[in-house]
This record gives structure tokens, C-alpha cells and sequence, in this order.
């Protein structure tokens, strides 16, 4: 985005933007237009010319078609223009999101950014473009009749802008007032956002523990932050608007008395005042509009930024990368060691480790141990860390994190999102797959039999986070989500952990069974039957890896696996 910030939108179409800048012309030329038409009628009448005023009759009846026709367009042109706006923006503010590596959009809270995608952007379109565009009208307005009003009488003209001194000071005056309180009044209503997403998404847990009285007063809280920051704002945005308008009208009014000063004089014809009074309504109006829009603006700027610290994040560069497409030797941890934020404990304490290809690797270990911290990190989730992590020999910070997840590792999560859609597209992500990849992965993952069972088979539709499956059936869409993409590598994070020990067995034989997969899995299963089956175990505790080897290499009796993970 750059140093351009929120305003380049406004040169994205330039067909858009030429087309409303034309007819924002011609509707402020007709409106100064309008001044002359009602001298002609004022001179007519009171010179008692009939000729004059017939000749105004059709001028004026011409004037209102093309009125109504400038009005129409440019009112149409506008509204496709904030909306293309609009559109560019948000798909770019979340393009950018959804592209951000995994530890930069963990810094932020997913309600902040639909706050930005709905409450920032709407508060944008009203005080941000719709102001912008609403002021280069105003602009074009003044512009115009200034210098038809000089034209017109230099002593009203000059008495005009020695009053619009006073009208000029006033958006300094109020320029970070009322930039802190919109900044005061968005911060907050993030926060509303943040904090009614965790409550809707806690339901259950609100609903089971009784806590529904104490949810209620801490919304009300958040609630009242956020309309009391909302009075503030329009308080202020208030107090400026009115002094505005106070000298707007003495402006208006002090000319309305020259001119009829000069009329007396019989310096100014009367047609000639009303038309000066008409020329200072484009004159002081336009005036009070545009130091209200630039109060308003200014408000914005807090929201500008936010906007741009979301799209100026660091990105990868392409230059600086490896492009790597497949997986042909061995993953090795290299005296790794990882700190979360500011713990002085780290996570991982100088661990080591090789997974040969086509090896099935368990990690085990007491909870807390930094198991899932491992598979975080060779999953790139963080690159702050000590030592190395290899893929063949080239250090996952140097490997494009596209083709990490794209063409090396698939990952079946602890914790399962469903999309609200049918099975096949909880499974293939709305990619486009060969049906015979489809049903392999489907096979392998141990739903076939269950999909066969459904009238709609792989049609089904999941419900919300999918309500309508049971966590087994969920766990195995992951499953299958994971192995439809092919990748030679497979990392599973505790895939068992929440399931009965029947299920839990059958979808860890389910990934053990797949020939010439490298996989690593955290497990909790203790069962010696299954644990046999892994080619390596790495047991953690408190971050350190104590024993790594085959089951008879580390487990001498079997009971130990029981004491030492169960």
C-alpha cells in the first residue's frame, strides 16, 4: 500500500474517477448558474420587461433538464464509484489478512479484523470518501462563485473572505480533539466486537456454568465505553460544527448588508444583490461544508492507520526464498531452542532430532510439555527460534511458507474447523480434485463406509461448525482434507485427543497405514499395540527431548509408557 494510504483507491478507476469529476463541474456550475437566472427575474420585475422575462422562463426550463439530468448522473456515477471504492479496499484489506504468515496474525484478534472489515470501513465510507467526494464538489462551488461574486462587486467579495479568515482557523483549532476521540470511539468498538465474539462463540460454556448475569454486565460495560466514546466524539465534532456555522451566517449576513447598502447608494442593481446573495450561499456554504468535512477527516486518521499497519505488515519477499516442491531425504531439528514472547523459561531447550522419509514418528510427553510447540514451529508459525530446522538440508526460514503447506507438509489440527458447506467441500477446501482423488482420500481416512450410509452422500451438508457430525466423523474429514492434497509429509497435532479410545484407535491406524507417508503425530495414545507401530518415538518433557528410538529401544516393560504419558 505504501505511503499512497487509503487515498490511491480513489485512483483505481480512472474512468470512475474522470466521470465524477466532470459532472461534479457541471453541477457546481449550474448551481452559481442559478444566481443569474434569479437577477434576470428580479430585473424583469422591477424594470416591468416582459421580453426579459420570457427569455428567463425558457432559460430557467432548460436550466432544471439539465439539473435533473446532471443530478441523476452524477448521483449514479458516485454510488458505483464508493462502491467500486468500497470493494478494492476490503478485498485488499483481507487479502491481506488471510495472507499473513501465521505468527503476524496471531498478534491481532480475528473480531479486531472483522471490526476493521465492517465498523472501520463503514465509518470510512461516511466520513473518509463520501466527505472527500461531497468536498470537491463544495470546492468546485466555491471556486466558481468567488470568482463570479468578484466579478460581480469587489466590496462584497472582499468583505466575504475577510469573515472566512475566522472559518479557516476553526478545523486547527479542533484538529486533535477530534482525531483522538474517533480514534477513542473505533479502539473501542473493536473491543465490543473482541469481546461479544468470545461470548457468542462461548455460549455453551456461559450457558453451563450459570455465569450469564456476570456476560450481561461485562457487555454493558464494553457497551457503554463505546457509546460514552461516541458522545464525546460527536460532542466535539459538535462545538466545532456550530462555531462554524456561527460565522458562516455572520459572513452571510454581513455581505446581505453591504449589498443592500450599495442598492441604496444605487451602486448595485437589485438583481445584481439578489444575485450576490445568491453567489454567497456558494460561497459560505461550501465554506462551512468543507471545515466540517475536514473536521470529520480528521477523525479518520486513526482508522487510516490502523488500515495501513494491517497492510504494510512484513511480507516475504520472493527474491529471498527457496522454491521447494518436494521431499526426497530427511526433516532434522538441530539444537532448536524457542521462547513464547517474553517468558524467560523457554518452550524448547536445545532439542535434536531426525525423521528419516517414510517414517512414522510419535511425540509423546506430559501436557505442557512443548510438544505442539515442535510441530508449531516446523510448521513456520514462528521463526524466532535458535538452531535450525531442516528439510533435505535447506532451513525452513529460507523455504517459501506457499510451499511448505502447498507442496511438503499437510496438517490435521487438534481442533477441526468445519465450513457450513457439504462434506466434499470441507474435504477438498473448494479445490478442484480428480473424483478418484477424492474417494482415495475419503477410503483412506476411514468415511467411506460413513458416507455411504448418507442420502446424499458427500453432498451432505456439516452444519455450523459442523453440528450435524460427530467429533470422530469431523476428525476424519480432517483427515481427508490432509491427505487429498498429496504432500509427502503429514503432521498431526493431537488428532485423538477429545475422541473415545475406539475411534482414537482407528483413525491412528488410519494414518499408519499409509504407505510412504513421513509422518510426525502428538499422541496421548498409550496403547503399546499402537505406539509398536511408529517407526520412532520422541518423548518430551519440560522441553528437552529425554529418549528417542523405537518402542523396544526406549520401553523396557511397556508399563513405563503408562507412567511416563498417561
Amino acid at each position: 500500500m505504501g505511503g499512497e494510504g487509503v487515498k490511491k483507491y480513489f485512483f483505481k478507476n480512472k474512468l470512475l474517477f474522470t466521470g465524477n469529476i466532470i459532472l461534479t463541474l457541471a453541477e457546481s456550475i449550474l448551481s452559481v448558474m442559478l444566481a443569474f437566472i434569479l437577477a434576470n427575474f428580479v430585473d424583469a420585475a422591477v424594470e416591468y420587461d416582459m421580453a426579459l422575462l420570457y427569455k428567463t422562463c425558457i432559460i430557467f426550463s432548460l436550466y432544471l433538464i439539465s439539473v435533473l439530468i446532471v443530478w441523476y448522473s452524477l448521483r449514479i456515477v458516485r454510488a458505483s464509484y464508493i462502491r467500486q471504492m468500497l470493494f478494492d479496499l476490503k478485498n485488499d484489506i483481507f487479502s491481506k489478512v488471510i495472507n499473513k504468515e501465521i505468527d503476524q496474525f496471531q498478534k491481532g484478534n480475528s473480531a479486531s479484523y472483522i471490526s476493521t472489515l465492517n465498523n472501520d470501513i463503514t465509518i470510512l465510507e461516511q466520513d473518509y470518501f463520501k466527505n472527500i467526494l461531497t468536498m470537491v464538489a463544495l470546492i468546485f462551488s466555491f471556486i466558481i462563485a468567488t470568482v463570479a461574486i468578484f466579478k460581480l462587486n469587489f466590496f462584497i467579495a472582499v468583505g466575504v473572505f475577510v469573515i472566512s479568515i475566522f472559518l479557516v482557523a476553526i478545523p486547527y483549532l479542533f484538529r486533535e480533539k477530534i482525531s483522538r476521540a474517533k480514534r477513542e470511539f473505533s479502539d473501542s468498538l473493536s473491543d465490543l466486537t473482541v469481546q461479544t465474539n468470545e461470548i457468542l462463540s462461548g455460549f455453551e460454556v456461559v450457558k453451563s456454568f450459570n455465569v450469564e448475569k456476570l456476560v450481561d454486565e461485562q457487555y454493558k460495560k464494553y457497551n457503554k465505553k463505546v457509546e460514552d466514546n461516541r458522545f464525546f466524539f460527536e460532542k466535539m465534532l459538535a462545538l466545532a460544527n456550530s462555531l462554524t456555522e456561527f460565522f458562516g451566517y455572520l459572513m452571510f449576513f454581513a455581505s446581505l448588508g453591504l449589498g443592500a447598502y450599495l442598492v441604496i447608494k444605487r451602486i448595485l442593481e437589485p438583481g445584481l444583490m439578489i444575485a450576490a446573495v445568491q453567489l454567497m450561499n456558494n460561497i459560505v456554504n461550501p465554506m462551512i461544508g468543507i471545515i466540517e468535512r475536514v473536521n470529520a477527516l480528521k477523525g479518520t486518521e486513526s482508522i487510516q492507520k490502523k488500515i495501513m499497519d494491517i497492510m504494510e505488515d512484513k511480507e516475504q519477499q520472493e527474491g529471498e526464498f527457496i522454491s521447494k516442491t518436494d521431499f526426497n531425504d530427511a526433516i532434522v531439528f538441530e539444537n532448536v531452542s524457542f521462547s513464547y514472547g517474553k517468558r524467560e523459561e523457554p518452550t524448547l531447550k536445545n532439542i535434536s532430532f531426525t525423521v528419516k522419509k517414510g517414517e512414522k514418528c510419535a511425540i509423546i510427553g506430559p501436557n505442557g510439555s512443548g510438544k505442539s510447540t515442535i510441530v508449531k514451529l516446523l510448521l513456520k508459525y514462528y521463526n524466532n527460534f535458535e538452531g535450525r530446522i531442516l528439510i533435505d538440508g535447506i532451513d525452513i526460514r529460507n523455504i517459501k511458507t506457499e510451499d511448505l503447506y502447498n507442496n511438503l507438509i499437510s496438517v490435521i489440527h487438534q481442533n477441526v474447523f468445519m465450513f457450513d458447506t457439504s462434506i466434499k467441500n470441507n474435504i477438498t477446501l473448494f479445490k478442484e480434485y480428480d473424483e478418484k482423488v477424492i474417494e482415495r482420500a475419503i477410503s483412506l481416512s476411514g468415511l467411506k463406509e460413513f458416507i455411504e450410509k448418507l442420502p446424499d452422500k458427500e453432498n451432505t451438508e456439516v452444519g455450523e461448525k459442523g453440528s450435524n457430525l460427530s467429533g470422530g466423523e469431523r476428525q476424519r474429514i480432517s483427515i481427508a482434507r490432509a491427505l487429498i492434497k498429496g504432500t509427502p509429509i503429514l503432521v498431526s497435532d493431537e488428532p485423538t485427543s477429545s475422541l473415545d479410545k475406539k475411534t482414537a484407535l482407528s483413525i491412528e491406524n488410519s494414518i499408519l497405514s499409509i504407505e510412504g507417508l513421513t509422518a510426525l503425530v502428538i499422541t496421548h495414545n498409550t496403547s503399546e499395540e499402537v505406539l509398536k507401530k511408529y517407526d520412532k518415538i520422541i518423548f518430551v518433557e519440560d522441553g528437552e527431548i529425554v529418549k528417542v528410538g523405537a518402542f523396544d529401544e526406549i520401553f523396557t516393560p511397556a508399563s513405563v509408557v503408562l507412567s511416563v504419558v498417561g
